[in-house]
């Protein structure tokens, strides 16, 4: 019987299934029975070899399947070795094996296969039959055991690992299916009723109608999108409680089905989870209403039923699995239509460039660089000049605003789709939707450095740094006052309803400069100033800190109007600035050069309303970020022959910035451990040795490496060896000297773990 002992296993093409049993005559058969036995069994259906001492099957058995024949063999009628299907040239072919196994749904086969064919397409599949049958649990099913360790943001849990993912062809195309992302991070307290009311109070949660954290999974599910998130499977779920099972307190949780893994070739992936709850007459193959137990059950859930729930995500600042952040653009992105019709009230009326540009276009060189611009204008101009540069130029979406326009980043550098250890800097307007010129000065800047990128000193700039822009920071507020009302301090704030009825109105909003977490303070909801109901509760402000939080800018200039000044941090009242504060003579040294222009600036004047919690503070205190606010004299100015003077005028600042930057005594490097493994550590100086100079630090300053590569900057205001304290969580702490005598010293670090 030597043909019997063919292997399993293996790819094989789709083979030629026999219909009729003559392709097996029952001689063939008969000739490999033991002497003892006998053919029994119909002719098409079954046949196999009878002892009829024993009343037993004895050796090979055929049976005809709706897929193929199958080869089975027997010892005393128990399973002998695993069936062999066979096709009409003899040869094995796992795929009618498979299809027997699915339909059969036997444990004990299925394992048989699994311990013969590890490494078999179908082995997963197979599995995932015992699982839906009820034979296997969801651990055994997924056979991993990821890490699952303590890490930032304090109010969750990671769990790290591999991902669990298997591939299924539906239709003409193969999906891929994850069970659990590489690394998750899962809130560790159930979402509380005060959560899901803050995100109604948001408007972002219209759907649900009280405010429980017990509440329906539908529900839950949106709730979790609202903050970036989603549900964590219930692999997810077990793997967590597994190692932390004080956070269970709550008898059933929602969990989501089945969710996609990365998207490969663009295109988006069909996904069809399997049922929720094996053997159960409320489940259905399209049913992902499913809860877990205390005892690590999946049940079916109704529409009405409530539990508790908590959110999960593939990334610490909470996007989706599915969206990397920032979220490199491919094409031109599709706006939501602006539906009310544009007032003569509005900057609508009183500009007839941007009028015009509206219904045809901007069609000159001038209306592209000079015109005030609209999210919608915006983007057509950024698409344009990303189309005509793509080699230094990429578009990022960071986020999306209250009213559902994208909030757009563009990447200038000789690499502009890949993070390289560069610096990074950051260029950014809009922050006020009212000023108009501010955006345009943006916009000259990058059409300054695409244009004359192949002279110097942009040539060098495009390889030295990474510089980011975001023109517009607030497109919402900056909606109002183009198309509504152009009223005095009519689109400083977002795009917030603030009434409690969700429909945003003229005067309504948060002023996004007063939102970061930094000495903030909350003023009055009917203020211009009106600051939110919390650090960071707008979504411009949480893209702002996601994309600060990942390249850790070394520089900043905020463009705004009016006032003819230039601010360094930190600007907010009751800030003490680091000693020695190298922020302010910087400033001072861009004005001195500055100082022959018709209109020379200031430095630090007063402002008549101070800006608690405002973007430049934060960033200083947060990663040492030289962080400057430029402000224009002119607000805005309705003439594009005006608006090209003050361009003119002020267009070197962001020149003399980068020089700064660049010629400033600094050092930089990598914080790594001893297998060259990134960390993200606080590098605070200590003090210059040269000239004996302490380094005082009051407002708990933490300036810290990049999480992702661990790369580092930091500029001093003297050359000089200087005395360096390293520290990170589980690292001991280093001391190092660095002899500083001019830009860009290199030096690595390299923590020892305690």
């Amino acid at each position: 019987m030597i043909w019997l002992l063919v292997a399993c296993g293996g790819n094989h093409s789709t083979p030629s299934v026999p219909s009729q049993s003559s392709d097996f005559p029952r001689p063939l058969l008969a000739q490999h029975c033991p002497n003892q036995s006998i053919l029994k069994g119909e002719e098409g259906s079954e046949q196999y070899c009878f002892d009829p001492d024993t009343g037993k099957r004895m050796g090979p058995t055929l049976l005809h399947t709706s897929h193929g024949w199958l080869l089975f063999e027997y010892h005393q009628d128990e399973l002998f070795a695993l069936p062999k299907s066979i096709t009409e040239n003899g040869q094995p072919s796992d795929e009618v094996l498979f299809r027997y196994l699915k339909e059969r749904g036997d444990k004990k086969l299925i394992d048989q296969f699994i311990q013969q064919s590890p490494e078999s397409e179908y082995r997963f599949p197979l599995m995932s039959t015992l699982y839906q049958e009820g034979h296997i649990g969801i651990s055994e099913l997924l056979e991993t055991s990821p890490q699952d360790v303590r890490c930032e943001p304090a109010d969750s849990f990671c769990v790290r690992g591999e991902p669990i993912e298997y591939t299924q062809k539906q239709k003409d195309r193969t999906v891929s299916l994850i069970a659990a992302a590489p690394t998750v991070y899962i809130d560790s307290e159930p979402v509380s009723a005060l959560d899901i009311q803050d995100c109604l109070d948001a408007c972002q949660c219209t759907q649900i109608e009280i405010a429980a954290s017990a509440i329906s999974w539908r529900d839950a599910q949106s709730y979790c999108q609202s903050q970036d998130k989603r549900l964590p499977t219930e692999l997810e779920l077990i793997l967590l409680f597994e190692k932390h099972p004080e956070l269970k307190r709550a008898t059933t949780e929602w969990t989501s089905d089945w969710y996609e893994a990365f998207p490969k070739n663009d295109e988006p992936f069909l996904i069809t989870p399997p049922p929720p709850c094996p053997k159960s007459s409320t489940c259905s193959e399209h049913n992902n209403h499913t809860y877990l137990t205390m005892t690590n059950e999946r049940k079916a859930g109704s529409s009405d039923e409530r539990h508790f729930f908590r959110c999960a995500a593939s990334t610490p600042t909470g996007e989706t699995s599915e969206l990397l952040f920032p979220l490199l653009l491919k094409e031109k992105p599709k706006l939501k239509p602006y539906l009310q019709e544009s007032r003569k009230s509005g900057w609508y009326g009183k500009d007839n460039a941007y009028k015009e540009a509206l219904t045809e276009g901007e069609k000159t060189y001038d209306a592209k660089r000079y015109g005030y611009k609209d999210i919608f204008l915006l983007t057509e101009n950024l698409w344009q000049i990303h189309k005509s540069h793509p080699d230094i130029t990429s578009i990022f979406q960071l986020g999306t605003t209250h009213q559902g326009y994208p909030i757009i980043a563009m990447r200038i550098s000789n690499t502009p789709t890949t993070d390289t250890l560069k610096p990074a800097v950051l260029f950014y307007s809009g922050i006020h939707g009212n000023e108009l010129l501010a955006t345009t000065m943006i916009i000259d800047q990058i059409y300054g450095i695409v244009e004359e990128k192949k002279s110097n000193p942009y040539q060098e700039y495009l390889h030295l740094f990474d510089l980011w822009f975001i023109p517009l920071l607030n497109p919402d507020g900056n909606l109002l006052m183009m198309r509504q009302t152009a009223a005095s301090k009519m689109g400083r704030k977002n795009g917030r309803s603030t009434s409690g009825d969700c429909v945003f109105q003229a005067g309504e909003g948060v002023d996004i400069h007063q939102n970061f977490p930094l000495r903030w303070e909350k003023k009055p909801i009917s203020s211009h100033y009106y600051s939110g109901t919390k650090p960071i509760s707008e979504p411009e402000t949480k893209a702002f800190i996601k994309l600060a939080n990942r390249y850790h800018f070394i520089g900043s200039l905020l463009w705004s109007s009016p006032g003819n000044n230039l601010q360094t941090p930190y600007a907010a009242p009751g800030l003490k600035e680091p000693y020695p504060n190298i922020a302010k003579p910087v400033g001072k040294s861009m004005l001195a050069v500055f100082s022959e222009k018709k209109w020379p600036m200031v430095l630090n004047r007063k402002l008549k309303t101070p800006e608690h919690g405002n973007a430049q503070d934060w960033l200083f205190n947060r990663f040492g970020t030289y962080a400057y606010t430029i402000r224009v004299p002119k607000h805005n100015t309705p003439l594009i022959m005006y608006r090209k003077k003050y361009v003119s005028e002020y267009r070197g600042m962001s020149d003399l910035f980068l020089d700064a930057l660049h010629q400033a005594p600094s050092f930089q490097g990598r914080v790594i451990d001893g297998e060259q493994n990134p960390i993200e550590a606080q590098i605070r100086i200590r003090s210059r040795l040269t000239g004996k100079e302490k380094f005082l630090y009051y407002e708990k300053e933490t300036w810290k490496s990049r999480a992702e590569d661990g790369y580092f900057f930091q500029m001093v205001h003297k050359k000089g060896l200087y005395e360096l304290e390293i520290t990170a969580d589980g690292y001991k702490k280093t001391i190092k000297r660095v002899q500083i005598d001019g830009p860009r010293v290199q030096s690595n670090i390299i923590l020892r773990k305690r």
